[in-house]
């Protein structure tokens, strides 16, 4: 099975997504223009738009690396409205300590406009 995936440059989201059987891939590039696949549309509504993305940080209490999730959700609580963040912690500069028994979350907000 070939998957061919579809990305619109100016959103960077890939829409379409084409599974394609091997025989029936072979085919199209020999000349058969109508050949059987699977596919899947997504983020239709995002083509077109271009994606702004800006750096985001926000400071909170220490806590143990064990409360990554908590760590988390306080990001998705300080997200700006318009935006959404990527609240995902799991670069090495995710997380930087301070000496006030705060520690520093660093990601990213974006948006589609």
């Amino acid at each position: 099975m070939i998957t061919i995936t579809i990305r619109d440059k100016a959103s960077r989201v890939n829409f379409l997504k084409l599974k394609v059987k091997n025989d029936d891939f072979i085919n199209a590039l020999f000349g058969l223009s109508e050949v059987e696949c699977l596919s899947k549309v997504n983020g239709l509504e995002l083509v077109g738009k271009t994606r702004q993305q800006e750096p985001f940080s926000i400071r909170v209490p220490c806590r143990t690396f064990g409360d990554k999730q908590e760590y988390e959700q306080d990001l998705i609580d300080a997200c700006p409205d318009g935006w959404e963040i990527n609240s995902h912690i799991s670069s090495q500069n995710s997380i930087e300590n301070n000496e006030d028994d705060m520690v520093t979350l660093n990601t990213y907000i974006y948006r589609y406009v």
